[in-house]
């Protein structure tokens, strides 16, 4: 826009308001034609601030969408921005799938069900989650895995219990116990030489057991690499951000098997 012009045909129409060139009221024009290309130019980055490859407010919209700090690049920062903000919803395996991609994370998401099974055949979490009722070794003579043709048919076979469950985020607490019987602490005449002293509290997640039940196998689903069971590596630094989206996204009546690799 040419400012100048514009400046031109407000002034009157005289010889006294002439803008004859190398005069003081030219000069004077000219120079107010600076700001208002300033605050034009300053409108195009504001506009520009609204979409993530161009916004010079990282930080601000990475503390609007609650994103953690972390050790990415600006490209990756950039990236994990664009995935909050096209988030628009949606809770199809493909959806979690891609919008977890999207943030920089290579993971795959599985359904419930086994491969090429009609009617469909609940996976067996037991075989892969970590957690109380999970075992390590799962194949025992006689059991039904240990029989010829099964994928686990190898008596004594380890199943390597490679995931974990994700259900929620959900903290409790317990005492950090400073002296028990026995302890150094113990000795009569120490500050802390009453059994049981505690200083503090240690936080935890509340932990879920392994549904043993068949009929809530079809209540899970599982985030890991591309072929079932596989690890995708995750930088250990996100992982409270890839956990949070994980359950962020997913139906909330479902429990997520885990498979990463944190590095």
């Amino acid at each position: 826009m040419d400012w100048f012009n514009i400046y031109t045909h407000l002034l009157p129409r005289s010889r006294a308001w002439a803008l004859r060139p190398g005069s003081v009221l030219r000069q004077i024009v000219k120079g107010l034609t600076y700001f208002p290309n300033d605050v034009r130019r300053e409108f195009d980055r504001i506009w520009l601030d609204i979409f993530p490859d161009t916004t010079r407010a990282l930080t601000e919209w990475e503390q609007q969408w609650a994103l953690p700090a972390s050790t990415l690049t600006e490209a990756q920062r950039r990236s994990r921005l664009s995935a909050v903000w096209k988030a628009t919803g949606g809770q199809s395996p493909k959806y979690l799938q891609d919008t977890l991609q999207a943030a920089g994370f290579p993971v795959f998401v599985h359904d419930w069900w086994e491969p090429a099974t009609d009617p469909p055949v609940a996976r067996n979490p037991l075989l892969w989650i970590r957690g109380d009722t999970a075992p390590l070794s799962g194949v025992n003579c006689g059991e039904a895995e240990a029989q010829a043709g099964e994928a686990f048919a190898v008596c004594g076979n380890t199943v390597v219990v490679r995931g974990y469950l994700l259900v929620n985020k959900i903290s409790t607490t317990r005492n950090a116990y400073t002296s028990v019987a026995g302890d150094a602490s113990m000795y009569a005449g120490e500050a802390e030489a009453v059994c049981g002293e505690y200083t503090g509290f240690i936080f935890d997640y509340v932990k879920y057991n392994v549904p043993v039940e068949s009929d809530k196998w079809p209540f899970m689903f599982y985030v890991g690499g591309e072929v079932f069971g596989e690890l995708a590596d995750v930088p250990t630094v996100r992982r409270l951000e890839f956990e949070t989206l994980v359950l962020k996204l997913a139906s909330t009546h479902l429990w997520g098997g885990i498979f990463i690799n944190y590095v």
